[in-house]
């Protein structure tokens, strides 16, 4: 159905309108206006056929164009991909789904199978990865939205989850959040990374500090306010540097830093209550500095990063929405470790504030600074456990002269990218590593280039060439001439042939000769002067071409197809170039030829394409 620009809109806005009313009572907790979106991409980018979709429509559209043109908030990736996918059932519940469309409950498993994947594309794969699936694993995502008691309630769920049951709903729900691949510390960086931590040290001292026979407590349990403050100098913990001369401490819970490591240490088993002392274990000091870090940080979470708890009110609400954090926090860490950037803490603040985003909307501005204050503290207790560094944070004054630290940037420290994976992978992510270059072998190598940045990828498989020295080339050539890659990898590879393997770059290019990537490597040879193989044959380049514009279809859609294959030439000799195409015996011909007649602007062009592409399909037809 050919509709113009009123056409369209009148029709998109009937089809939202029946989609809404349908879904009120088929699918309440379906937004229904993300499907706007679809229908506006599919009128101006797609084929016009507002009712007609198949899997590889949504492919281009979700992973192709989104990530390109569409600026929503990366927690809506589940609500939007969902919103769209419902749409095709309303569909054919109303007899509108178009006959030539994938089956509506195809579309839809398409849609929930690759939220994990849109969210990556979209924006950083960190935001809510996991929160997403935690929550619709305790109910979370059914339903209209909540109000702030049913939310803290949600949260309190889900920190309440065990690892096991975390795992679980992990695995139920779809696709299992991913991350990586992330170059893993050696045995010598994280033992030394982890002596290296703060906290260690402090708990170190605390742990010589209630040598035998220990340290009188109180009758409440706690360090006695004269030791308290010897502890605050000694361990160093400025709960007084901030403090009115004029304040008196009459009790330890006065001092919020000292207690939170004290009440690490109890956790960790640094420290034990016995009969009325504070007094140290010896065991301690026999575990390594790994084992000793592996279970403070696990200590610490139990007891909590965000600082004394509030139990009033919003003010408790919003503390216990933002405790959990830590998940996004850590995830996040990971995620930027993979592509070796850090992390904007002040982002990074707001996207666990999104998690009290019904507690915080209309709220007072002191439950936003509460909020703040406390993922900005688990960042410092990050720190000070030795998972993380912090750099260019500014210290600010806040409105009753508290300081207030704003900006910043974070990264994990080498034990801090372990400790993370293992946390992370114990919460039910598939974490993925990079092997070491001076072990691996050119599958991996080859491999990596679809997982990390093109500069990552040429340090690490310049390095590789290095350790394996002369036989680098010859491997490399083998694993690339595997014919069941993926184009994208080939040709991403290809490029920088020569920066990694220098003048031995031809002996691997030469080895995909005469296989799936014969047309990558005749262009290659030819395009440093080599012209042998494609003069004699240029069918053999026009292959390695429809490779090229198969990859910018996949990637950038039909648009750069279009412009790949005009390349600055006027529409006669493209009409030639599709002369050419439809002969060639290449799996993305007729893809490419589709694509030409229904996107070209030039009418002879896109009509020419729709004429050679019914002589392509029967000339394959006619082969079997």
């Amino acid at each position: 159905m050919d509709l113009d620009e009123d056409e369209f809109m009148a029709r998109r806005e009937r089809l939202l309108v029946d989609y809404e009313e349908w879904a009120r009572s088929a699918a309440p907790s379906v937004e229904p206006g993300w499907a706007d979106t679809a229908l506006d991409w599919k009128f101006h980018y797609g084929d016009g056929d507002l009712t007609t979709w198949t899997t590889a429509d949504l492919e281009e559209f979700a992973l192709g164009w989104c990530p390109r043109k569409l600026s929503i908030p990366a927690g809506d990736a589940e609500p939007f991909l969902t919103s769209v996918g419902t749409f095709f059932l309303f569909l054919a519940a109303r007899g509108l789904l178009g006959s030539r469309s994938s089956g509506p409950q195809q579309l839809l498993s398409w849609c929930q199978r690759h939220v994990r994947r849109f969210a990556r594309e979209m924006a950083d794969p960190a935001n809510f990865g996991m929160a997403k699936s935690l929550f619709a694993g305790v109910g979370g995502l059914e339903g209209e939205a909540r109000d702030a008691d049913d939310v803290a309630a949600l949260m309190e769920q889900v920190q309440g989850l065990s690892p096991e049951e975390v795992g679980a709903i992990l695995a139920g729900s779809g696709e299992a959040p991913r991350v990586g691949p992330v170059r893993m510390p050696s045995d010598d960086e994280r033992a030394a990374s982890a002596a290296a931590a703060p906290v260690l040290v402090q708990l170190r001292s605390l742990h010589g500090y209630c040598a035998a026979p220990g340290r009188t407590l109180t009758q409440k349990g706690n360090l006695r306010v004269a030791d308290a403050r010897e502890l605050v100098g000694l361990l160093e913990t400025g709960d007084l540097a901030n403090s009115p001369p004029e304040r008196s401490v009459r009790s330890a819970e006065d001092l919020p830093v000292l207690s939170w490591l004290v009440e690490v240490a109890l956790k960790a088993r640094v420290v034990r209550r016995n009969k009325g002392r504070l007094v140290a274990v010896a065991a301690w000091e026999r575990l390594e500095a790994v084992e000793s870090l592996d279970r403070i940080v696990d200590a610490a979470l139990d007891v909590g990063l965000g600082g004394p708890r509030y139990d009033i009110g919003a003010f408790g609400q919003v503390s216990s929405l933002v405790d959990g954090g830590w998940r996004q926090v850590l995830f996040g860490l990971l995620d930027a470790e993979t592509a070796g950037v850090p992390v904007e803490i002040d982002e990074a603040v707001e996207d666990v504030l999104e998690i009290a985003g019904n507690a915080l909307r209309g709220g007072h501005h002191l439950l936003q600074m509460l909020g703040e204050g406390r993922v900005r503290r688990q960042f410092e207790r990050l720190e000070q456990l030795g998972v993380l560094t912090q750099e260019g944070v500014e210290i600010e004054t806040d409105d009753i002269g508290l300081p207030e630290p704003t900006g910043g940037q974070a990264r994990l420290t080498p034990a801090g990218i372990a400790v993370t994976a293992r946390l992370l992978e114990e919460d039910g992510v598939v974490v993925s590593t990079r092997s070491d270059p001076a072990t691996a072998d050119a599958e991996e190598i080859v491999a990596l280039a679809e997982q990390i940045a093109p500069e990552a990828w040429v340090e690490d498989a310049t390095a590789w060439a290095a350790a394996r020295g002369e036989r680098a080339a010859a491997e490399l050539g083998e694993a690339l001439a595997d014919g069941g890659r993926e184009a994208l990898t080939v040709l991403a590879v290809a490029v920088h042939l020569e920066t990694v393997l220098g003048d031995r770059a031809e002996v691997a290019v030469r080895q995909m000769l005469g296989g799936r990537w014969d047309g990558v490597a005749v262009n290659w040879l030819a395009e440093r002067g080599d012209t042998e193989l494609v003069d004699r044959d240029p069918q053999r380049g026009l292959a390695g071409i429809a490779d090229v514009l198969g990859v910018l279809l996949d990637t950038e859609g039909p648009e750069a197809v279009v412009a790949g294959i005009d390349h600055g030439e006027p529409p006669h000799a493209v009409i030639e170039t599709l002369d050419r195409l439809w002969r060639l015996e290449h799996v993305r011909t007729g893809e490419l030829l589709e694509v030409v007649g229904r996107h070209h602007p030039d009418k002879a062009v896109a009509k020419h394409a729709r004429k050679v592409l019914a002589k392509h399909r029967s000339r394959a037809g006619s082969r079997g």
